[in-house]
């Protein structure tokens, strides 16, 4: 059923590489913790290599240098059968040493992930994943609106073909504007502030799910005025960047 999805992209068949890979290869080729190992062999159905972009496959430059490699940006589709440890698992698909585009699937719903890397100074082969970004999860045979107009952002060419950095950066940021997208009627524009935004969303509704909690213990009366009159400003922050989301709208 992803298919139906990635054919949105208009990806080359020149790049098409549809490649099983074996959940035992990340097993042995990484070193993985007891409990992602149980979760690769317990919770994966499959995962596929879909897609792999070049410079001998298409025309985008490669950009690499002491701190990055961007020389090439994979799609994938790993497919779940329990969706319960979804990030852990992309975690450890994205220790993969290239950019992936990675689509997360189960029964009907899908969700795109997309991180960024940097090389790691003690193992040059190496990556590191730097920042993680998921959409929420799709329904595949029902996206709503922003959902459709955002699989639609995702077609090859509506991003930058100057290197794959920019290419993938480009992907990276239209991810960012559905998950901001939440707070507004419709989808926002994809702009690199917005991961800043997004993160002093994140902030704060982390702050106000805990000060609830605090609230909820604090026996004593006066303490828990002052808990209160401290939620009150964090709803207020968040509301005027909610505020502010909604007049870039």
């Amino acid at each position: 059923m992803i298919n139906q999805i990635v054919k949105q992209f208009n990806i080359p068949t020149s790049c098409k590489i549809d490649k099983k890979l074996y959940k035992k290869q990340f097993i042995e080729s990484f070193k993985l913790k007891s409990d992602e190992k149980r979760a690769i062999k317990e919770d994966v159905e499959s995962i596929e290599l879909l897609y792999l972009l070049n410079t001998q496959n298409i025309n985008i430059e490669p950009c690499t240098n002491d701190e990055v490699d961007y020389s090439e940006v994979a799609y994938i589709h790993l497919k779940l059968s329990n969706d319960k440890q979804y990030k852990k698992l992309a975690h450890i698909v994205q220790y993969i040493p290239y950019m992936v585009v990675l689509l997360i699937s189960y029964k009907d719903r899908f969700c795109i992930n997309i991180s960024t890397k940097r090389i790691n100074q003690n193992d040059k082969t190496k990556l590191i994943t730097d920042e993680e970004y998921f959409t929420n999860w799709i329904d595949i045979n029902n996206p709503n609106e922003k959902e459709k107009e955002f699989l639609k952002s995702l077609q090859l060419q509506n991003q930058s073909f100057v290197n794959f950095k920019s290419f993938y950066n480009d992907l990276l940021q239209k991810v960012v504007a559905l998950k901001l997208s939440k707070h507004t009627p419709s989808l926002i524009t994809p702009k690199e502030r917005n991961k800043e935004t997004l993160a002093n969303i994140f902030k704060l509704e982390e702050q106000i799910k805990e000060l609830k909690k605090r609230i909820k213990k604090e026996t004593h009366f006066n303490e828990k005025v002052n808990l209160n009159v401290e939620l009150k400003r964090l709803y207020d922050s968040l509301n005027s960047i909610k505020s502010e989301l909604l007049r870039c709208c």
